[in-house]
């Protein structure tokens, strides 16, 4: 879902359909976020010992990603949304990375010791 609503708002940006292509696509993104972000943090605190790092952890990383992200869309300009969704997808990719190299195939299935 989080994929197919970048996709879209590329799509919408790209091709210049203004705000009728971009609020869909831009829902779509923020309502997955939505159901990933409390069941992503869920997952996390769910080892009692460590519940408080890892929400520090998360706050923090939520924290850095905005001071990041905000600036970079700000300097590349305000008179279009394709800074906004190259953004997004750029995090998106960078998410699929961590994903992939954190959560190897054979680590999915693994208990955790």
């Amino acid at each position: 879902m989080l994929a197919s609503g970048a996709i879209a708002l590329i799509g919408a940006v790209v091709t210049g359909v203004g705000l009728v292509g971009v609020l869909p696509s831009l829902f779509v993104l923020i309502a997955s976020v939505g159901l990933i972000a409390p069941n992503a943090m869920a997952l996390a605190l769910g080892n009692a010992r460590a519940a408080g790092s890892a929400s520090a952890l998360l706050g923090v990383l939520q924290i850095i990603i905005g001071v990041v992200a905000a600036p970079l869309v700000g300097l590349a300009g305000s008179g279009t949304a394709v800074p906004m969704a190259v953004t997004i997808a750029a995090f998106g990719i960078a998410t699929l990375v961590t994903v992939v190299i954190v959560c190897r195939p054979g680590k999915i299935g693994a208990k955790v010791q």
